[in-house]
């Protein structure tokens, strides 16, 4: 078993993943016949084929939106700047976690302001490094804090509820709401000074599940790698001066996704997701079918004019010899974010490397591909319901809009 309750330090934490044997015990077929699906070891595993357009249904979203939130000039409050998360609520307001001016908005149906709560600080309510949002029960939501490292719950009309704060000796990120009311958490394993390695570090982050009311007790659910970074450590009589912390090109990081009692985990080395109960225990083994991609020097080049196209014309060259310099990968990472619609199918979001298209392909609950879907290029999903997809998206000047589209989720490939 993966998990083991205990009040102890981060560091002290301990954990080895057990993987799935290789024999299979049963086997089935998915929808379309895209996948095929047996147990082993009491693992059950879904290997998809890779999408096939001809195949595969493919969705679509409305050409305009049902509710757009943002403008150029306008309102403050309609002024939006670095949202990084949003909800709909019950009865159709939004939500949305403005981290530029540290509040929390929120918007009738028809996308009226209604209130403003939060603002920057570290009393109660306040925030100093606002993330995203997590429904709770009865429309109930909690805003995370990273600087912080706490939570602020808010009632369904914005006012302050409580805060839940981590345990001094056990600082996390809440990452997600387990159905049995607790908290997913994320606690990066920090390295010391003395171990820090030049080159590509990719250091395990330890998820725990934490008590609701954010008592120093938890249950581990697993350690897995976190963000590939490459470091500069600048020495000198043995004493570090400095370290230089760049993003390689087609690094990859850990994704991770939660649904009732299932978390979801994708690292980016596999082109592979696994699913594990709050317990730890794995349950469940999905295979994309998608052949990874080699990292050519064409496609690697390309990779690096259009993460630096934004940058100020003095600093691009400077950049790109870096990250040209720092450049491992031998493939692609096979997919990207992760999201769980409100009716437990998973999105998978192709690796965004160099094309404007946005692609994503969606899994029903038990691992098993059912369709294809495009979004906006400069999209990015917050939340997912039955017809509905809420999230931020750029105009062509690059104003930032929170925004509601229709999902036309049709039976038939394309």
């Amino acid at each position: 078993m993966l998990s083991a309750t205990a009040r102890l330090g981060w560091r002290e934490l301990t954990l080895t993943l057990v993987g799935a044997a290789a024999a299979a015990s049963c086997g089935g077929e998915g929808a379309n016949g895209t996948a095929a699906v047996h147990d082993s070891a009491g693992v059950r595993i879904v290997e998809n084929a890779a999408p096939d357009p001809q195949l595969v249904p493919l969705w679509t979203l409305d050409a305009q939106p049902r509710l757009d939130i943002g403008a150029l000039e306008g309102s403050e409050a309609e002024t939006l700047f670095r949202v990084v998360d949003g909800t709909r609520l019950s009865d159709g307001r939004i939500v949305i976690a403005n981290a530029g001016t540290s509040e929390v908005r929120y918007f009738t149906i028809d996308g009226t302001h209604a209130a403003t709560v939060g603002g920057q600080g570290a009393g109660p309510g306040e925030f100093m490094g606002i993330g995203n949002i997590i429904p709770m029960t009865a429309d109930s939501i909690a805003i995370v804090d990273v600087r912080l490292q706490r939570l602020t719950v808010l009632d369904p009309d914005g006012s302050h509820a409580r805060e839940i704060a981590s345990a001094p000796d056990a600082p996390a990120t809440i990452v997600g709401l387990l159905s049995d009311g607790r908290w997913l958490a994320a606690a990066r394993n920090v390295m010391p000074p003395d171990q820090l390695v030049q080159g590509i570090t990719r250091p395990e982050v330890t998820y725990v599940a934490i008590a609701r009311d954010g008592d120093a007790a938890f249950d581990t659910v697993g350690m897995f790698p976190g963000a590939e970074r490459h470091l500069h450590v600048e020495m000198s009589n043995s004493t570090i001066q400095s370290v230089d912390i760049t993003l390689p090109p087609f690094s990859r990081a850990t994704r991770i996704a939660t649904h009732g009692d299932e978390i979801v985990i994708g690292t980016q080395d596999h082109p592979e997701l696994r699913f594990y109960g709050s317990d730890g225990r794995l349950i469940r083994i999905v295979r994309t079918g998608v052949s990874p991609r080699p990292v050519t020097q064409e496609l690697l080049e390309e990779y690096v004019e259009r993460r630096l196209e934004d940058d100020p014309e003095e600093q691009r060259a400077q950049m790109r010899e870096r990250m040209l310099r720092v450049a491992s990968a031998e493939f692609v990472p096979p997919y990207g974010d992760l999201v769980v619609d409100d009716t437990g199918n998973l999105w998978v979001q192709d690796y965004p490397d160099v094309s404007d298209e946005q692609s994503w392909t969606v899994y029903d609950s038990q691992g098993m591909m059912i369709a294809r879907i495009l979004l906006p290029p400069a999209f990015a999903p917050f939340e997912i319901g039955d017809d509905w997809i809420l999230g931020r998206e750029l105009d062509d000047l690059d104003v930032e809009h929170v925004r509601i589209y229709g999902i036309r989720r049709s039976a038939s490939p394309r």
